[in-house]
């Protein structure tokens, strides 16, 4: 009789375990799907990222031609710039050699005439 009744309880507690096994079971297919979903929302999040790095690199691209184009326009700028000033400063320099020559002349000329 009390193997019998041995027999039950234990047959009832492995009955009692099997079940708690098949809750974890069923607990951790759920806990299974809820983690493919949040995979799948990350690789939309991946994917979404990958689109903003596309368009950083499309930006950057066109921010480099920008700039390559804007340095080139400034660099053309600065040489005529560069080329007007020299030739104001030579034309500057001829009318000053000009004043200089003919102040020289008066001076000669009027010197010619105290004498």
């Amino acid at each position: 009789a009390n193997r019998s009744e041995l027999l039950e309880l234990l047959e009832s507690n492995f009955a009692r375990m099997e079940a708690r096994f098949e809750q974890m079971d069923a607990r951790f297919a759920q806990i299974d799907a809820r983690l493919e979903q949040i995979d799948a929302r990350f690789a939309q999040i991946d994917a979404r990222f990958e689109q903003i790095e596309r368009r950083f690199e499309q930006v950057e691209t066109k921010m480099d031609t920008g700039f390559a184009a804007a340095d080139t326009k400034l660099q053309t700028g600065l040489l005529q710039i560069e080329i007007r000033m020299e030739r104001r400063f030579a034309d500057l320099l001829k009318w000053s050699f000009v004043f200089w020559v003919g102040a020289v002349g008066a001076i000669a000329v009027l010197a010619g005439v105290m004498r």
